[in-house]
């Protein structure tokens, strides 16, 4: 898992749209997925070619053992990964958590998955799937 207070456009505007409220408009050209501890998820998203989803965990801290991995890529000809990092809450804080964002952009029309592992301290506890459809 790569972690870093450095982040892609995709991942600020997932945060501001995080701080802001949520990003639930369909015409929006930033779709925000919340992923948390507790339990699988199962989200369906739709998007428009050009557009940017970020998978995000608001409450992530790499320090008390929360991990995140995409064990099922989506169809590289749908979404194109875009990077993934961490914004720390307070980047001066040791053991201070933040948002954790897996980013990708809509590259092309049709409908695929992603699936992402949740592990606490290295022991896997839920795998979550996120359904994309690109019109």
């Amino acid at each position: 898992m790569k972690l870093s207070t450095g982040m892609s456009f995709t991942a600020l505007a997932a945060a501001t749209a995080f701080l802001l409220g949520g990003c639930a408009d369909p015409a929006a050209t930033t779709h925000a997925v919340h992923l948390g501890h507790d339990a699988a998820q199962s989200v369906d998203v739709a998007m428009r070619t050009g557009q940017h989803l970020a998978i995000v965990d608001d409450d992530f801290n790499a320090s008390i053992g929360d991990g995140w991995s995409i064990v099922g890529e989506p169809d590289p000809e749908i979404l194109r990964f875009d990077g993934e990092g961490v914004v720390l809450d307070d980047p001066q804080a040791v053991g201070g958590g933040g948002i954790y964002s897996f980013d990708y952009v809509a590259v092309g029309a049709g409908t695929t998955t992603i699936t992402i592992e949740y592990s606490y301290r290295g022991d896997v506890r839920f795998e979550s799937v996120v359904a994309v459809t690109v019109d």
